[in-house]
């Protein structure tokens, strides 16, 4: 990092994803009829349209529902924050909550992030010193529950869930490069939600998953957040970001699925074994 002052966010979103798990499987041909028959919000099918077919493929495109705006209080500021939910015919919906940020100061733009992800973020209400914040997604979750109930099969309880933060940059208070962004920015604290400074190794594996296509768009990845610029809005980096924790969650479901019957299948082993049935092959 140099001691250059960094550029300000002219134009950019602070995104915040939270997925559960809430049925085998959705039919997402009867959940986009009932949808338009319950509300007035509309939907459609999701396609990653600048992502190679080959990257991400899907059998059957989810399936994006809007919802009605909702209003965070982040420090006595309300922010309007655009709310979807993306369903998944294998059993997923991803609701997100995208505020729009404009003229702040980089600083003040992480800050932002942070408080965000303080106030409805996995430790929300065991951070210290935050406000308390009713629960914002179990209301929307209920929301698209109820209308989507003959479109689940085998609904599930959404206990097992996904969370994924997003800082999201179009347009800086100047024409930036990645290597000038990365020189000028100190993506650090967003990144790592910490208000300490980090020691050099922990920077630098913090900051280890950067990616760019173009000379002036940059991705850094992190278990649970990224910083995504992209000055042309262009590219499906969020959705293809959303599509992993999906599956991620899919995968814990069915591993926590293997882990229930681990015990079931060796008990049957044991009692094949002990009338004889059971044929050793070695």
């Amino acid at each position: 990092m140099t001691e250059t002052a960094a550029p300000r966010v002219e134009a950019g979103a602070i995104v915040a994803l939270r997925l559960f798990d809430i049925a085998y499987a959705i039919d997402l041909a009867a959940a986009e009829r009932l949808w338009a028959a319950r509300t007035s919000t509309g939907s459609r099918r999701s396609q990653l349209s600048a992502t190679p077919a080959k990257a991400v493929a899907f059998d059957v495109p989810p399936v994006l529902l809007n919802l009605e705006t909702i209003t965070l209080i982040v420090d006595g500021r309300p922010f309007a924050a655009a709310v979807s939910a993306r369903l998944y015919d294998f059993g997923v919906v991803a609701l997100s909550l995208r505020l729009s940020v404009a003229d702040l100061e980089w600083a003040d733009y992480s800050r932002l992030l942070n408080r965000v992800d303080e106030l409805i973020g996995p430790e929300a209400g065991f951070v210290a010193g935050a406000a308390a914040e009713p629960d914002r997604w179990r209301p929307l979750l209920e929301q698209v529950s109820s209308v989507l109930g003959p479109a689940l099969n085998r609904p599930i309880p959404s206990t097992m869930q996904e969370d994924y933060l997003l800082g999201v940059v179009h347009r800086w208070s100047e024409p930036l490069t990645a290597v000038e962004v990365q020189a000028r920015v100190d993506l650090v604290p967003l990144l790592s939600g910490e208000r300490r400074a980090l020691s050099e190794g922990a920077r630098r594996d913090l900051l280890r998953h950067s990616y760019s296509y173009f000379d002036d768009d940059l991705v850094v990845l992190t278990w649970d957040r990224a910083f995504i610029y992209e000055p042309r809005k262009e590219t499906d980096v969020a959705d293809v970001i959303e599509v992993a924790n999906a599956q991620l969650l899919e995968l814990r479901y069915y591993d926590e699925l293997l882990d229930d019957e681990l015990p079931r299948m060796y008990d049957l082993v044991e009692a094949e074994r002990s009338t004889g049935r059971f044929i050793n092959p070695l």
